[in-house]
């Protein structure tokens, strides 16, 4: 109340309920520049990681089709299988 009081002095003002409004309309306006300023910084920043993402080189995976085992026989067995398995992780 105090701060209306004084809000309505500093303005010259004789209307409580016109300068409560007017304090209530700032108090609003700036919770919503502020917002407005939060989403023009997450927009910013998602542009900037996606234009980083879209820069950046393909990384290879740790295997590749040269490093495949790939023998002229079908494997049939479990045993082959296992044996395949070891031979191309070695």
């Amino acid at each position: 109340m105090q701060m209306k009081l004084s809000k309505a002095l500093a303005l010259g003002s004789t209307n409580l309920e016109a300068v409560y409004k007017q304090i209530s309309f700032d108090k609003v306006y700036e919770d919503a520049k502020a917002i407005r300023q939060i989403r023009s910084q997450a927009a910013s920043d998602e542009q900037t990681r996606t234009s980083a993402k879209r820069q950046a080189g393909v990384v290879s995976g740790g295997t590749t089709s040269s490093s495949a085992d790939v023998s002229a026989k079908p494997i049939t067995s479990l045993r082959e299988a296992f044996e395949a398995a070891k031979r191309q992780h070695a």
